[in-house]
């Protein structure tokens, strides 16, 4: 078993195993399962987060997509169901980022679920004063993310 998946790390670097053993794609993990995982810790802060809807919305665009194109529909869909106004929505994703990653490991198996997160920022924050929570993130995908963003940010634009 050992040395079959070793074979396919050597072939599919995005390839993962569960507790069992069994290997499964990363594009799997941006399904149905990280829709409800985001509603669920997105509900603790914002109640009024429609969680079936999300969901459902999830479900509907991430068939047939790579998991690079199913980060941007997240984010998207996370921009439909959050409050409009980008700062209070900004406010409900801080709410649910939890603890810095304290090792240089994990950012596909403990912290993927903050991808899109990462990519709704990218995408929706014009100002200078929200570049902080682009460093909050990265502080939570691994070591090296985060010494990164300890370094001097550069804001793009100012509105």
């Amino acid at each position: 078993m050992k040395n079959n998946m070793k074979n396919n790390i050597l072939l599919n670097k995005f390839l993962l195993y569960n507790s069992e053993g069994l290997a499964y794609g990363i594009t799997e993990m941006f399904s149905r399962n990280l829709a409800e995982l985001l509603s669920d810790k997105i509900m603790i802060v914002y109640p009024d987060f429609d969680r079936d809807s999300f969901i459902q919305s999830v479900e509907n665009h991430v068939v047939g997509k790579t998991y690079t194109r199913r980060i941007p529909i997240f984010a998207s869909l996370l921009k439909e169901h959050l409050p409009e106004d980008y700062e209070r929505a900004l406010s409900v994703l801080t709410g649910i980022l939890g603890e810095e990653n304290p090792n240089e490991t994990g950012m596909f198996t403990h912290y993927y679920w903050i991808m899109p997160i990462g990519k709704f920022t990218q995408d929706y924050s014009t100002h200078c004063e929200f570049i902080e929570f682009s460093r909050k993130i990265a502080l939570r995908y691994d070591f090296l993310c985060g010494k990164m963003a300890e370094g001097k940010s550069v804001c793009r634009s100012q509105k």
